[in-house]
């Protein structure tokens, strides 16, 4: 009876064996790159889904505070113009409402979750307050020093959350966007 064909890779020069063996682990190798392909892609397609998603909600965020800050900036000013405030109030609200309606489990990190909370009770401090001494007719002409400095209050902590809103939308980015933001601010520096 004549012995199988036994194969002898080069590169290594051991193990001599028969080729029905070289076959048998040939197919264990791409089983095993199938079922790690099998587990890994969908698991990074959620990932990257994730990213979005918490990007999506972090630009939305930044709009949001964005329209609050025009609105605190009508007021800092004493702008007897109703509409200004008005247009920037209403377009920040719209913009909140969309954060509210955002299910709480898509927020999926707490840190995320924690920014939403307190940009929406900023917001919602803000409008209270700017409401009432906002009139209808002279804006915020007669805003007197004591509202002022609480409308700076309110606008800092609005700063404060766009502050949040960024350094959570750094840290969220993928990675070819950082290596490109970094290079950019070293030719910036040069």
């Amino acid at each position: 009876m004549a012995q199988p064909a036994s194969y002898c890779p080069i590169f290594l020069q051991w193990p001599c064996l028969p080729t029905s063996e070289w076959a048998a682990w040939a197919q264990v190798s791409v089983a095993v790159a199938i079922g790690f392909a099998a587990i890994y892609v969908p698991w990074q397609m959620s990932r990257n889904q994730a990213r979005r998603r918490i990007s999506s909600i972090l630009t939305l965020c930044s709009i949001t505070i964005f329209q609050f800050l025009q609105a605190a900036d009508a007021a800092i000013e004493r702008t007897s113009d109703p509409l200004q405030y008005k247009y920037f109030r209403d377009a920040g609200n719209d913009m909140l409402n969309a954060i509210r309606q955002i299910p709480t489990h898509e927020l999926l990190e707490w840190e995320v979750m924690q920014v939403r909370i307190y940009l929406e009770l900023r917001c919602v401090e803000f409008i209270t307050h700017a409401d009432r001494w906002h009139h209808s007719s002279a804006g915020f002409s007669a805003l007197h020093e004591t509202p002022h400095e609480e409308v700076l209050r309110h606008q800092d902590l609005l700063r404060i959350s766009l502050r949040e809103v960024a350094q959570l939308m750094r840290r969220h980015q993928s990675l070819p966007t950082k290596v490109a933001r970094k290079l950019r601010d070293r030719t910036e520096i040069t």
